[in-house]
């Protein structure tokens, strides 16, 4: 199922769409991972990289931090174990980076402070991936 396409705007009915998404716990972040991990685990490939654009990470209007971000972390910890290489671009300025830590891992997450600068930190990102293996 596709929450938001590229192509279209974010209105009212991605906000439904999303909003129909369980929460497990106290996140949903953790119940992406938790689905992204048991959909993709059993995938043949050479490598599984996951790449996670968090523009707010781990909290939403209903669920708080710091269980969310405990949630998060267990859902990151379950992909790992699957095999699955779990990177993110992170667009939350109020994301500190125990926070970050917490969830990906020291390494495993690069920090875009200017969204006109996202290209060069996706390009920042992709040489700390390549060079990981």
């Amino acid at each position: 199922n596709v929450l938001k396409d590229f192509s279209e705007p974010y209105d009212t009915k991605v906000e439904d769409r999303m909003g129909m998404i369980a929460p497990i716990l106290h996140c949903r972040t953790g119940s992406v991972y938790h689905r992204f991990a048991d959909m993709f685990s059993e995938r043949p490939a050479e490598r599984k990289i996951h790449i996670d654009v968090v523009s707010q990470l781990a909290m939403d209007s209903d669920y708080k931090r710091p269980e969310s971000i405990a949630m998060a972390a267990r859902g990151a910890s379950l992909e790992r174990a699957c095999g699955i290489e779990l990177f993110a671009l992170c667009l939350d300025k109020s994301a500190s980076s125990e926070m970050l830590t917490e969830v990906y891992g020291s390494g495993h997450f690069f920090r875009v402070e200017d969204l006109e600068n996202l290209d060069r930190s996706a390009l920042q990102l992709y040489r700390v991936i390549r060079f990981s293996s």
